[in-house]
């Protein structure tokens, strides 16, 4: 007999915690970028010691140069294009990287890649917790500011989470065949939180792909949070089947 553990997943838009638990209620707008979210991972996270930094970390793969990366202080964003990348072997997936350097704290980061129509964005998180390898990375300076409105929230930059889990149903074809493992799922969220599309990322199992998306799409999730806003957002939702 198999069970089935629903894993509360890890956000593909990863992101600084500041303030209070989250809230239903926040202002929903499209004035940030009206696209949806890349449909990989991204994630932004501190570089010790120097708050005019911060590492930017993508699973797009194969990137093109030419991308433009946003960064956003408390009342103050700048902007530049990527051209070059370092790469490293992380979870089974190729991470690029590079730095995105200010002249002032940065706070937040949004990367639009070029051609995809496509743009993710995160709060600048703390290395910790956070296991891809160090590698020397180029760096991005950014650089025309553009004064910012200022925002006034309990927490400015939330990464989606799971709220519910729904269950899969167990194939009786998996079953038979003893499928254990886990599967991800990438789920694209609205602002609202509502899953809107999902794909498989890793799976051990044909056998188990239908009900983990399944179970992806009936569950229920808190949005991603930008500058106070609610905004669309890629999340790693996974389900582990142990025999």
């Amino acid at each position: 007999m198999h069970r089935l553990t629903l894993v509360a997943a890890g956000a593909l838009v990863a992101a600084a915690s500041l303030g209070a638990p989250w809230s239903p209620v926040f202002a929903r707008s499209t004035s940030l970028a009206p696209k949806w979210p890349c449909a990989l991972g991204f994630a932004a996270t501190a570089v010790p010691g120097d708050p005019y930094a911060a590492i930017v970390r993508l699973n797009y793969g194969p990137l093109l140069p030419g991308g433009t990366v946003t960064a956003y202080g408390v009342g103050t964003r700048w902007s530049g294009t990527v051209d070059r990348f370092a790469s490293v072997k992380h979870n089974d997936t190729t991470e690029y990287s590079f730095i995105v350097r200010a002249d002032a704290p940065i706070e937040a980061v949004a990367y639009e890649p070029p051609k995809l129509g496509c743009v993710s964005r995160a709060g600048v998180r703390a290395r910790d917790g956070y296991d891809g390898a160090d590698v020397e990375r180029p760096a991005t300076v950014v650089a025309d500011a553009q004064p910012l409105e200022p925002i006034s929230c309990t927490r400015r930059y939330a990464a989606p989470a799971t709220l519910q889990a729904a269950e899969p149903v167990m194939p009786p074809a998996a079953i038979e065949h003893g499928i254990s493992g886990t599967v991800s799922v990438a789920v694209t969220l609205d602002d609202r939180g509502r899953p809107m599309s999902a794909a498989v990322v890793h799976s051990p199992s044909p056998f188990v792909n239908e009900p983990s998306i399944a179970a992806a799409m009936q569950s229920d999730f808190s949005p991603a949070i930008f500058r106070c806003i609610t905004v669309p957002s890629v999340y790693i939702f996974s389900v582990g089947y142990v025999p």
